[in-house]
């Protein structure tokens, strides 16, 4: 029976080394997962990597913008509003 990592979402086999050691992300919690069960975890895997790469990449999006409102904002007579409105 499969297992995943807590940390990561990585999945094991059953028996493998790292269950026993430890994932090589520092984890040594494991979810249980039923054979049945496996592709359908999978898939909910995948997709909470999604979901935290978006917001990863809209928190960066988010820094720049009030890097460039801050900077162009006080500096010139452009306002914040028309600066966002040409990056958006």
């Amino acid at each position: 029976m499969p297992h995943q990592c807590v940390r990561c979402n990585t999945f094991y086999e059953d028996g493998a080394d790292q269950i026993l050691k430890g994932c090589p992300c520092g984890a040594r919690l494991f979810f249980f997962v039923k054979a049945a069960k496996l592709e359908e975890a999978r898939k909910k895997a995948d997709a909470l990597k999604l979901i935290a790469k978006r917001e990863k990449y809209q928190t960066k999006l988010c820094n720049l913008r009030e890097k460039y409102v801050f900077h162009f904002g006080n500096s010139s007579k452009i306002g914040a509003d028309y600066i966002l409105s040409k990056m958006a």
